[in-house]
């Protein structure tokens, strides 16, 4: 039987429909992957105030000459309370300029040091003062960035590993009602846990196609830019057009072909570069069936996103009238309204895809049968 787009879609909406159960599982694992985020997050960061004072106590310690005197030895009559303390006056050193702080040769560089010197030493002062704020500041930064850098490393690995544990569960979850007309949660799980290892591999080679593209991209735009000395500007303009309507096209013709690159990985239980294949032959000679269904599906988001602006506006039109509370209750309710509809059409988007899909299938192996037989 050929595939059809009425067909496929409502499919797509009898299977979405039952699938409440799978879309709180959907929820409960976003949920899940926020928590684990944080609180790896949160470990992370933790670990980093922990490891800062053990790094600084393997620092050396500073010299012995540029520790002060204690109190004792700068006074020996302090150590006896009965004897009166005698006022000493202070000794000269050998090299008195030498012997005093910085600070302390500013103070009286103007009276005691020529103009020369006395610039001379406010200048060392103050570039000394600017290195340890440098320093100082260095520090932080690198504490700082250290937060950041756990921080997103741990939350785009949970992130990775549960879109596509779930995005796994979903396309095996609605595949056993489109075969068997049955739903379990244990299909979920199962098939949650076998394929997003291979998602995540489609999902890597998707991104090694976008650096290639743009490689391309990069390589055009230095092109254009040796061109412009010996191009007129006419001829540059239709280039630039001429090389965006192409990648466009592209992009559009490489997309619809892989539609069903991960419903193939779940359902036939094959690899990346296997699924890549079947995608590629399911789409043969139905490029414009299968770009129809795109667009259909798109639009169904359109609608939900057309819906929710809607709602948006009119809890600002709440607000500005001077209900500011019930304006927020109507944004949340529209977030809230735009989520669950997000999640009820990714059911129906990949209901569709999987009836479509094994309508291609059936499709493809009906004349083999026929030429066997």
């Amino acid at each position: 039987m050929q595939p059809q787009i009425d067909r496929a879609l409502l499919q797509g909406f009898r299977s979405a429909n039952r699938s409440w159960p799978g879309v709180g599982v959907t929820i409960a694992g976003w949920c899940g992957i926020g928590l684990i985020a944080l609180i790896l997050s949160v470990a992370g960061v933790l670990g980093l105030a922990i490891a800062r004072p053990i790094a600084e106590s393997f620092r050396p310690a500073p010299p012995v000459d540029s520790i002060a005197p204690s109190a004792s030895s700068e006074s020996p009559a302090a150590a006896d309370p009965e004897q009166p303390a005698e006022t000493i006056p202070p000794q000269p050193t050998a090299n008195t300029a030498e012997s005093r702080t910085l600070f302390d040769q500013l103070k009286v560089g103007r009276d005691l040091l020529p103009p020369q010197k006395a610039e001379h030493l406010r200048r060392q002062f103050w570039d000394h003062v600017s290195a340890q704020a440098v320093q100082a500041a260095h520090g932080r930064l690198s504490g700082l960035i250290g937060v950041v850098a756990v921080f997103f490393l741990t939350a785009l690995g949970v992130y990775l590993f549960g879109l596509h544990w779930l995005l796994a569960g979903q396309i095996g979850y609605v595949a056993e009602h489109v075969r068997t007309g049955q739903l379990t949660l244990s299909t979920f799980w199962n098939q949650a846990w076998r394929h997003w290892l291979s998602l995540l591999g489609i999902g890597g080679l998707w991104v090694l196609l976008y650096l290639a593209i743009g490689v391309i991209v990069l390589v055009g735009v230095l092109g254009v830019w040796f061109a412009r000395a010996v191009l007129p500007l006419w001829s540059l303009v239709l280039l630039v057009a001429g090389a965006i309507m192409g990648l466009l096209v592209g992009l559009i013709w490489i997309g619809v072909r892989q539609t069903f690159w991960a419903v193939a990985a779940v359902v036939d239980s094959l690899g990346p570069m296997a699924a890549w294949k079947a995608s590629w032959q399911a789409t043969q000679g139905r490029w414009w069936r299968t770009f129809g269904l795109g667009l259909v599906l798109a639009s169904l988001y359109g609608v939900v996103l057309m819906i929710a602006g809607i709602v948006h506006l009119f809890g600002l039109l709440v607000t500005a009238l001077g209900a500011p509370i019930l304006g927020v209750l109507i944004m949340l309710f529209r977030m809230m309204l735009q989520v669950l509809a997000g999640l009820y059409l990714s059911f129906v988007m990949f209901a569709t895809l999987v009836r479509f899909y094994e309508d291609t299938k059936s499709a493809m192996t009906a004349p083999a049968a026929g030429q066997a037989a």
